[in-house]
């Protein structure tokens, strides 16, 4: 687990006594052949909280676009995996023995601590300029 990986899960489950390491360890006893997938899972799962968080505030279209598909990914149930060969927010949290409401709740508690999210940004015209006379 790298350093950000445990302090996003340090930072979502402050209140609970399991540490990071303790929990892929028990779960490691408990799956040897799928450690592997874990820590992958958990790692899409620190990436997703990672943008979602970092992004919260962007003003520029690719952080907003960053965001939203964060914010759609962690927020909205889905169960199994999903279309085009991705795994679904709810089968990576059952995969890890998470409870994603759990989750969603602490991360709609973090966004009412932020300042409000700014409009997205304008469409610019992708247009060449007119050259001066």
């Amino acid at each position: 687990m790298t350093g950000l990986e445990r302090w996003i899960f340090e930072e979502l489950f402050a209140e609970d006594v399991l540490l990071p390491s303790q929990y892929f360890r028990d779960l490691a006893a408990d799956r040897p052949l799928r450690s592997g997938e874990c820590h992958l899972l958990a790692a899409l799962l620190a990436d997703a909280i990672r943008c979602y968080q970092r992004n919260y505030l962007a003003r520029d279209r690719a952080g907003q676009r960053l965001f939203r598909e964060a914010e759609q990914w962690l927020m909205e149930p889905y169960p199994g995996p999903v279309r085009g060969g991705g795994f679904s927010f709810d089968y990576v949290c059952d995969v890890l023995r998470l409870d994603p409401e759990d989750i969603r709740g602490r991360l709609r508690r973090w966004s009412a601590t932020q300042p409000p999210r700014p409009d997205p940004a304008p469409r610019g015209r992708r247009g060449r300029r007119a050259r001066p006379s």
